[in-house]
């Protein structure tokens, strides 16, 4: 009877190790993939307003995209925002991709679709752009006159968590200028103060840090 209850434990210790090994593995599976975040607001509440630009621009669209391959570049959704400018015709935009983690933004941000935007060498960055605060995980921002023949063209692309921000303006339309590039930078400053002043999600599990 003794050997028969020794027997028993040892099976269930068997099951326990085996189960913990399992728990273990997915741990570390989960860890390599990314655990699926859930927002813990909604991505639109973090897009640029009409406000947050110098005057003369207008908002021209804005919109949301979910479960469209050919349009979230592998996001959970993506939020956007298009504005335009008169006379000169010209037009700026911001884009904001939610992936399901952090290491998906990463990858995306490194080897996707942004990965060389900007980053070519005739993308310049001008002084005023040297100087901006930007507490992102990862950044990049140039210009150039050479994407469109008549055009001075802006653009900013960084990291924050699991998200992606993409944000384009014309600077200037054959010499005539829209807006400086100091602006351009102020509306980065505010972009990255909008995406770090955004609720993240906290672990249940985490004690109250007022406590």
């Amino acid at each position: 009877m003794k050997h028969k209850i020794l027997r028993q434990k040892e099976g269930m210790n068997r099951q326990v190790y085996a189960l913990l090994l399992l728990t273990i593995g997915l741990g570390l599976i989960g860890c390599y993939l990314g655990i699926p975040t859930t927002p813990a607001m909604d991505t639109a509440t973090l897009l640029l307003e009409v406000t947050d630009l110098p005057s003369g621009w207008t908002v021209r669209e804005s919109g949301r995209y979910r479960n469209n391959p050919n349009l979230t570049e592998g996001a959970e959704e993506v939020v956007f925002v298009s504005f335009r400018f008169a006379d000169p015709e010209a037009s700026s935009g911001e884009s904001i991709y939610r992936y399901h983690s952090d290491g998906r933004a990463a990858w995306e941000y490194g080897h996707g679709t942004f990965s060389y935007w900007p980053g070519e060498d005739w993308w310049q960055v001008p002084q005023e752009l040297q100087q901006i605060d930007i507490t992102a995980n990862q950044w990049r921002v140039g210009c150039t006159d050479r994407w469109f023949s008549n055009e001075m063209f802006c653009s900013f692309v960084a990291q924050y968590g699991e998200y992606l921000v993409h944000f384009s303006a014309t600077i200037a339309v054959d010499g005539q200028e829209v807006m400086t590039v100091a602006e351009f930078a102020s509306i980065l400053e505010k972009i990255d103060q909008k995406m770090v002043n955004r609720e993240i999600p906290r672990d249940p599990n985490d004690s109250d840090p007022g406590q």
